[in-house]
C-alpha cells in the first residue's frame, strides 16, 4: 500500500505485523541524516580524519578520497568501505581518540530537527510499548523522549522477553550524553570491530537471529553497501526465496533495489525519491498513533466512491480489504463501503474492456474502468486491439483479487491454496476465510444498491455461504431493496442455484440405464428433467458502466433474466408403452416454461415462432429459440401418442386451457390442423381462438395453414362463422392507435382473405368483391403483402442479391444520371435486394457512365460512392486502352481535392489494372501518377492518432498500399540479379511515396520495410539511401519501417543483418516489453538467429557478450520470449538448435543476480523441464541462476517428446537439483501438483534416499 503517490508500497504483511508490534525498525545512518544533518558513512570518516588531524598522504585519508571519487553505480551502490577507512586510521590512532572524535562528529546541532525520529518511534510503538534497533552512534531517539530505556553492547536485551526487550538498542554502541565519547563497551566503527560483532564473537549475529526468531525487520536508513548492513546480512547467511523476514527501504528504481537485496534474502521496497519515502513514514506514523483515526479518514475518503480518488488512494482501501482486521472494520463502520468498491476488489472489472469499445461522437477515447477503478500497483492493461475493438482485455495474472484467499488467508490457516467468494465453481469446495467471510458480510450489507446486483451478475457464481446471507438478508431486511432489486436479487440467486450437469452427458446415462434396465418412469421423468426449463441471469445489455451511472436513474432492471430451455444435441425415443406418461412429463415442462416467461416478464406475452413447417418440409428443429421449442417437442410426443393411444391423445388435448392465448392456443391451432382432431372438433378449435390470438401475428401462419388444409372438413355452419370473422373481425388493440383502427383491420382482412384464397379455400362469397372494400380503408395494401402473410418469423440466414439493372436509367440524361442512380440506390431486406443501378450501367454501358461522372467533374464534384461503383466494376480492368487512357485522362483533370476524395477506389483501380500499366497502357501512367501525388501531398497526417496503431494494417488498406503494390507489379523489377539496381524511374516513384506527408510516408515506409531484403539485394544503394537514416531513430518514421521488418519476419540476409544489428539491439532494450508479443518474439528470434548464424569468416552475426548484454539490459518479457523461441527451435524435430543449447547457457545467458528473480527463475526451470535429453546439461548451467519461485507454475508433468515418460522418472537426480532450487522454504507458494514429482523422485533409486528429497516433503506436509 502507498501512503502517497510518489511513495513506496509497503506490503501489506509488513504493515499488518507492524499493527500487531511484531516488526522491529533497524535504523541507519539515513534517519539522522534528514532531517538532524548528521554525516553519512562517509561524510562520518571525512569528518573524523578532519577531527584526528591525520596527515595528507594518511592511508585513510587516500582511501577514502579515492572512494568518494567513485560514483555510486546503478544496481551496484556505494564503492566506500568505511569500515576499512577506520580499520586504518586505529594503525595511526589510539581507540579513544577515535571514539570521541567520531562521537564529536556526530554532535547535533542544538536546532537538529526530530521528525524523522519521531515518526520511527511512532511506528515502533505498539501496545504502548517501544521496540527499536539501531546502530547509529547519536542519541536523537532519547532526545525525542528522555523516558526511553536505551541499552547498548555488550548489555544488549533478550528479544524473546517482551520485560527485557524494550526502549532503543544501539547494537554498535552508542555515545555518551556529551557526545565526548563512546558510552559502552563496545563501538563499532572499524573492519576489526565488525568482525568481532558479526563473525568472531557474533554477539550481534545473535541478537539478530533471536529477533528474527520472533520480528520481521525493516531496515530504514541504509544503503546494501552500508557495512552495517553487509556484516549482519553475511553473518545471518540468509538466501534468496527465503520467507520474507527481512525488508529494506532502498532509493531507486525497482530492478536496482531488487539486484542489491534479493540474493540476501531481503525484500527490497523501492522508492524514488527520499522526500516521498519521509512523507510516507510520517503518514504510516499517523496511522501507528492513531489506527481508527486512518480507518475513518480512509473510509471518509472512499464514500466518493472510487472514480474521484487516486489510484494510491484506491490502494489504500484495497489494503483495507487485503485484511481480516481492515474488513471487520469495514464491517463495522457506521456507513459501509458503497457497492461501487466490489468494481475495484474484483480485477476482472478493473481490467474490463473500455466502454462501447470505440471512440465517442465528439472524439474522447470511451471509457476504460481502469481509470476509474484501477490500483497503484496493478500492471498497465494491455492496449486496445485497433483491429478488434470488442476483444476481451483479461486481467493480468499478477494483479491484486481481494476475492480470492490471500498470502494472509493461508497465515491465518486456511488449508485450501484458493478459496474464491466469486468465479468459477472451482473455488468453492471449502469454507471461506475469516476475510472472505466479512467481505461477503459487507456485500450483504450493501445488496440493496444496484451496483451490487449488477456486479454478481457478471459472476458466473457467488460462494454459497455468500448466497446464504444475501437470502437472510432479503427474507430479514427486505425494506431497504428496491422492489426491482430485490426481485433481481431473487432471480439471480435461483438462476445460479439451479446448476446442471452437460444434458448431452445425462442423455448417454439414460441411453445406457435404459439398455441395462429396461425403460421405467423414473428414467422417463430423467429423460424430462433434461429439458427442464430453467432461469438464467446476467448483468442488463446497453447498460453504461455502474461509474457513469446516475443515481436517480439506476434502481431498475440492472439484470437481464431470461429463460434458459436446456437440452441434448440428439433426442432419445420413448418407447410406445411410456409415450402416454412422457407427455405428461414434457406438458410439465411446458407448464413451468409458461410459468417461468410470465414470471420474468411480467405478462403473459410470449415470444413464440412458428411451429409449422413449410408444405412437404421437414417441421421447425425441437431446439427452436425459446418456448417454442417446448411447443415443437410436445407436437411430436403428442403426433405418435395420436397414433398409438388416440383416446389418451385426445384426454391431453381436452386438459390444454381453452382461455390461454399464446402456447395452448398454439397447440390446439397445431391439433386442429394436423389432423389429431376430427372436423367438428377443428371447426370447435377455431371458433373458440380468443381475437388476440385469432388476429394476432404470434400464430397468423399456423392458423392460415391449419384454416386451409382443414376447410373442407369443417362444417357449412364453422365455415360460415370462420367466413364472418374474416370479413368483420379485427385485433382488439390494448393501446389507442389514434385513427387507425379500421386501417389496420383492414390490412389483416386483406392479408388472410388474399392468401387464403390463393391456397385454393373456396369462400361462399364475392371475394374479389369483399377486398375492393376492405381497399378502401387500407389503400396502401399490396397483394406482395398477402402473399407474405403466412411467411414462417423463424430466425433466417439470407443472401442479399445485388440489383445492378442500369435499365431504370434508360433515357435519363447524362446530366442527371447520378441525381437518379442516388435516388435509386437502396438495400431493401424484404426482397433480399440491394438496388445499384449505376453499377450496372458502368459495366454494360461504361461509356455512357463515364461520360455522367465527367458532367460532374467540370462542376468539380467527384461523387465517391458513384467513382467507386464505375472504377470497381469486375470488368474494369479489362477495358481496351483507349477507354483505360480516358479514364486516366478524366482523373487527371479533377481538380486535387476531388481526386484525394477518390484515392482510395482509384488506387484500388490502379492495382487491378496492374501490369498493363506498364504495357499497353504505359503512356497513361506517368500523369496520372503525378496527379495523384499532387492530391495526396496535402494531407494533414499528423493529426490526432491513436496509440499502438499498426502501420501494417493501415497501408494495405490505404492507397499508398494499393500504388507500392502497382509498382512492384512493373516487369521491369522481375527477374534482376543481385546487384543490379531498379530502373530509375521505378525507384524515382517510390522516392514519390517516401516524400509523402505524415502517414502517407509511414504507409510506404512499412511497405518498403516488409520487402527491403529484396530492394536491398537488387540495389543496396537506393535502399542505404532511405533506410540507414531510419534504423536507428526512435521516432514513428522509424517505428513504421522496421514494423515492416518484423512483419515480413524474415531473419536479413548477412550484409543487411551487420547494418541492422546495432538498432536491433538497441530496440531489443527499449521495445523489448513491447505490448505486441508478436513483435517481442520477432526481434528476440532475430537476434537469436543471429548469434546462431556466423559471416563469410566464420565470426558470429551476433557476438556472444552482445546478445548477453542486451539480456542484461531487456526487459522480463524479452528474455522470456527469447527463451521460447529457443525452447520451440530445439525441440522441433531434428533441430540442429539442440546443439547451441548447450553454449547458449554456459557462455551467453547472464549471471547478474539482478536476473536471479523468482520470475526468471520459474523461465528458466521450466525451459529445463522441456528440454528431454538436454535436461542434466542446462540444469547444471542454470543452478547458480535459480532463486525459490513464488506462485508460479512448472511443467512438471511435461514427458519426453514421445510424451510417455516425465523428467521425475528420465532425470531423478537433475530433477531433484532443479526443485531444491526453486522450491522456497514457503510450501504455500509452491506450485500446484507438485506432489506428484516428489512422489517420482521417491520412487527414483537415485534420489529416494537424499535428504534433500526428505526436507522437500517435509515442508510439503506443512503446507
Amino acid at each position: 500500500m502507498r501512503f502517497t503517490a510518489n511513495g513506496p508500497s509497503i506490503p501489506d504483511e509488513l504493515l499488518i505485523a507492524r499493527d500487531a508490534g511484531d516488526v522491529i525498525l533497524f535504523c541507519g545512518a539515513g534517519v539522522s541524516q534528514q532531517e538532524a544533518g548528521l554525516p553519512s558513512f562517509a561524510g562520518l570518516g571525512r569528518e573524523v580524519i578532519r577531527l584526528l588531524g591525520a596527515a595528507k598522504d594518511s592511508r585513510a585519508r587516500l582511501l577514502l578520497e579515492q572512494a568518494l571519487a567513485l560514483a555510486p553505480m546503478p544496481g551496484v551502490g556505494g564503492l566506500v568501505a568505511t569500515d576499512r577507512v577506520f580499520g586504518l586510521l586505529e594503525r595511526e590512532f589510539e581507540v579513544s581518540d577515535i571514539r570521541a572524535a567520531v562521537s564529536e562528529a556526530i554532535r547535533p546541532r542544538p536546532d537538529a530537527g526530530l521528525g524523522a525520529h519521531r515518526a520511527l518511534l511512532d511506528l515502533a510503538t505498539a501496545r504502548s510499548t517501544t521496540r527499536l534497533v539501531t546502530t547509529n552512534f547519536d542519541l536523537l531517539f532519547e532526545s525525542c523522549d528522555p523516558t526511553l530505556l536505551s541499552s547498548g553492547p555488550p548489555n544488549l536485551p533478550d528479544p524473546r522477553s517482551d520485560h527485557d526487550f524494550r526502549g532503543v538498542v544501539h547494537l554498535h554502541g552508542r555515545v555518551d550524553e556529551g557526545y565526548r565519547t563512546a558510552q559502552d563497551d563496545e563501538f563499532v566503527v572499524s573492519s576489526a570491530d565488525f568482525g568481532r560483532a558479526y563473525l568472531s564473537l557474533g554477539w550481534a549475529t545473535r541478537f539478530i537471529q533471536a529477533l528474527l526468531s520472533r520480528f520481521q525487520i525493516l531496515f530504514v536508513g541504509y544503503t546494501a553497501d552500508d557495512p552495517p548492513v553487509q556484516y549482519l546480512l553475511e553473518g545471518l547467511n540468509l538466501r534468496a526465496g527465503t520467507r520474507n523476514r527481512l525488508y529494506a527501504l532502498q532509493h531507486g528504481d525497482e530492478r536496482s533495489a531488487v539486484a542489491l537485496w534479493e540474493h540476501r534474502g531481503v525484500q527490497a521496497i523501492p522508492f524514488d525519491d527520499f522526500g516521498g519515502l519521509w512523507e510516507t513514514l510520517g503518514a504510516w506514523a499517523a496511522r501507528a498513533r492513531d489506527g481508527r483515526g486512518w480507518h475513518e479518514a480512509t473510509f471518509n475518503r472512499a464514500a466518493s466512491g472510487p472514480k474521484g480518488l487516486l489510484p494510491h488512494e484506491r490502494g489504500q482501501v484495497a489494503h483495507v480489504l487485503s485484511t481480516a482486521e481492515g474488513v471487520r472494520r469495514v464491517v463495522l463502520a457506521a456507513k459501509p463501503l458503497d457497492a461501487e468498491w466490489l468494481l475495484v476488489a474484483d480485477p476482472s472489472q478493473r481490467y474490463a474492456h473500455p466502454g462501447g469499445s470505440i471512440p465517442t461522437d465528439d472524439g474522447e477515447p470511451p471509457f476504460d474502468p481502469f481509470d476509474a477503478l484501477g490500483l497503484d500497483d496493478d500492471p498497465p492493461p494491455a492496449p486496445p486491439d485497433p483491429e478488434n475493438f470488442r476483444r476481451e482485455r483479461p486481467a493480468p495474472a499478477n494483479a491484486i483479487d481481494l476475492l480470492r484467499s490471500n498470502t494472509l488467508d493461508r497465515e491465518q490457516g486456511v488449508r485450501n491454496s484458493v478459496v474464491s467468494l466469486a468465479g468459477r465453481t472451482g473455488g468453492f469446495g471449502a469454507d471461506l476465510p475469516p476475510r472472505l467471510q466479512g467481505i461477503g458480510v459487507w456485500l450483504r450489507q450493501v445488496a440493496h444498491q444496484p451496483v451490487a446486483l449488477w456486479w454478481a451478475a457478471h459472476q458466473p457464481w457467488l460462494h454459497p455461504a455468500v448466497l446464504e446471507g444475501i437470502e437472510n438478508a432479503l427474507l430479514h431486511d427486505g425494506g431497504r431493496f428496491p422492489p426491482p432489486i430485490l426481485r433481481g436479487w431473487r432471480m439471480l440467486i435461483a438462476a445460479r442455484a439451479d446448476r446442471r450437469p452437460n444434458p448431452m452427458m445425462l442423455k448417454y446415462d439414460i441411453e445406457r440405464r435404459a439398455k441395462q434396465e429396461g425403460w421405467n418412469a423414473s428414467l422417463v421423468r430423467e429423460l424430462a428433467a433434461l429439458y427442464r426449463p430453467r432461469l438464467t441471469a446476467q448483468a442488463a445489455y446497453g447498460l453504461p458502466h455502474p461509474m457513469a451511472w446516475d443515481p436517480k436513474d439506476q434502481t431498475g432492471n440492472v439484470i437481464l433474466v431470461d429463460v434458459d430451455y436446456p437440452h441434448p444435441h440428439e433426442g432419445i425415443d420413448v418407447p410406445d408403452t411410456w409415450l402416454a406418461y412422457a407427455v405428461s412429463c414434457f406438458r410439465g415442462n411446458l407448464d413451468l416454461s409458461i410459468a417461468l416467461e410470465e414470471e420474468i416478464s411480467g405478462t403473459d406475452d410470449l415470444h413464440m415462432q412458428t411451429s409449422r413447417g413449410p408444405d412437404g418440409g421437414p417441421d421447425p428443429s425441437d431446439d427452436s429459440y425459446g418456448i417454442t421449442g417446448p411447443v415443437v417437442r410436445l407436437q411430436r410426443l403428442m403426433a405418435r401418442l395420436a397414433t398409438v393411444d388416440p383416446e389418451a391423445a385426445r384426454e391431453q388435448f381436452r386438459s390444454w386451457p381453452t382461455r390461454d392465448e399464446y402456447v395452448f392456443a398454439r397447440l390446439r391451432i397445431w391439433a386442429a390442423g394436423a389432423g389429431l382432431l376430427d372436423g367438428r372438433a377443428a371447426g370447435a378449435v377455431f371458433r373458440s381462438l380468443p381475437d388476440r390470438a385469432f388476429w394476432g401475428s404470434t400464430h397468423e401462419r399456423d392458423l392460415l395453414y391449419a384454416l386451409r388444409d382443414r376447410w373442407r372438413d369443417l362444417s357449412d355452419a364453422d365455415r360460415s362463422v370462420m367466413e364472418e370473422r374474416l370479413l368483420r373481425g379485427s385485433y382488439p388493440w390494448d393501446t389507442a392507435v389514434p385513427g387507425r383502427e379500421v386501417e389496420l383491420a383492414a390490412y389483416d382482412r386483406l392479408n388472410r382473405l388474399h392468401w387464403l384464397s390463393t391456397q385454393g379455400v373456396k369462400f361462399n362469397f364475392n371475394v374479389g368483391g369483399a377486398m375492393d372494400a376492405q381497399r378502401l380503408a387500407a389503400p396502401q395494401w399490396t397483394m406482395q403483402m398477402g402473399d407474405r402473410a403466412a411467411d414462417s418469423n423463424e430466425p433466417q440466414v439470407f443472401s442479399i442479391e445485388r440489383d445492378t439493372g442500369p435499365d431504370p436509367l434508360d433515357g435519363v440524361p447524362i446530366g442527371d444520371i447520378l441525381r437518379r442512380s442516388a435516388e435509386l440506390r437502396e438495400t431493401n431486406f424484404a426482397e433480399r435486394t440491394e438496388r445499384d443501378p449505376f453499377r450496372g450501367l458502368a459495366a454494360s454501358k461504361p461509356v455512357r457512365a463515364l461520360a455522367a461522372l465527367a458532367h460532374a467533374a467540370r462542376s468539380g464534384e467527384a461523387p465517391r460512392w458513384a467513382w467507386s461503383a464505375f472504377l470497381g466494376t469486375e470488368n474494369r480492368p479489362s477495358d481496351p486502352p483507349r477507354r483505360v487512357r480516358s479514364i486516366a485522362a478524366r482523373l487527371c483533370t479533377l481538380p486535387p481535392s476531388g481526386l484525394h476524395e477518390i484515392a482510395y477506389p482509384v488506387s484500388v483501380w490502379m492495382e487491378a489494372v496492374g501490369e498493363r500499366f506498364f504495357e499497353d497502357v504505359a503512356d497513361a501512367l506517368p500523369s496520372l501518377w503525378r496527379a495523384l501525388m499532387a492530391a495526396l501531398r496535402p494531407e494533414d497526417g499528423d493529426g490526432r492518432r491513436r496509440l499502438h496503431r499498426s502501420w501494417a494494417m493501415e497501408a494495405l488498406n490505404a492507397p499508398v498500399g494499393k500504388l507500392y503494390g502497382l509498382a512492384i507489379k512493373d516487369p521491369a523489377t522481375k527477374e534482376l540479379k543481385a546487384g543490379a539496381g531498379f530502373p530509375s524511374y521505378w525507384t524515382t516513384r517510390l522516392d514519390d511515396l517516401l516524400a509523402l506527408p505524415g502517414d502517407l510516408r509511414r504507409h510506404a515506409l512499412v511497405m518498403l520495410g516488409y520487402q527491403v531484403t529484396w530492394l536491398f539485394t537488387i540495389d543496396r544503394d537506393w535502399t542505404e539511401g532511405w533506410m540507414l537514416p531510419l534504423v536507428d531513430d526512435d521516432g514513428p518514421d522509424s517505428d513504421a519501417l522496421w514494423e515492416g521488418l518484423l512483419w515480413a519476419a524474415h531473419v536479413p540476409p548477412r550484409p543487411l543483418y551487420g547494418l541492422l544489428k546495432k538498432a536491433l539491439l538497441e530496440r531489443a532494450i527499449r521495445d523489448g516489453g513491447s505490448d505486441r508479443m508478436d513483435r517481442t518474439t520477432i526481434v528476440a528470434g532475430f537476434l537469436l538467429a543471429g548469434w546462431g548464424s556466423t559471416d563469410d569468416d566464420g565470426t558470429p552475426l551476433v557476438l556472444d557478450d552482445e546478445l548477453r548484454e542486451t539480456l542484461i539490459h531487456a526487459s522480463n518479457e524479452f528474455r522470456r520470449r527469447l527463451l521460447w523461441q529457443l525452447e520451440r527451435w530445439c525441440t522441433e524435430p531434428e533441430a540442429p538448435w539442440r546443439d547451441k543449447v548447450g553454449p547458449f547457457f554456459e557462455r551467453v545467458w547472464p549471471k547478474q543476480r539482478a536476473l536471479h528473480t523468482p520470475e526468471m527463475s520459474s523461465q528458466l526451470a521450466n525451459f529445463a523441464l522441456v528440454s528431454g535429453d538436454l535436461m542434466p546439461r542446462v540444469v547444471a548451467s542454470i543452478l547458480p541462476r535459480l532463486v525459490p519461485m513464488r506462485d508460479a507454475t512448472l511443467r512438471l508433468d511435461t514427458g519426453n517428446r514421445t510424451g510417455e515418460r516425465t523428467p521425475a522418472h528420465d532425470h531423478p537426480g537433475p530433477l531433484l537439483d532443479l526443485l531444491w532450487a526453486v522450491l522456497g522454504e514457503d510450501a504455500s507458494l509452491w506450485p500446484y501438483r507438485v506432489e506428484h514429482s516428489l512422489e517420482g523422485l521417491a520412487q527414483a533409486p537415485e534420489t529416494a534416499a537424499d535428504p534433500r528429497l526428505s526436507e522437500l516433503r517435509r515442508r510439503l506436509e506443512l503446507r
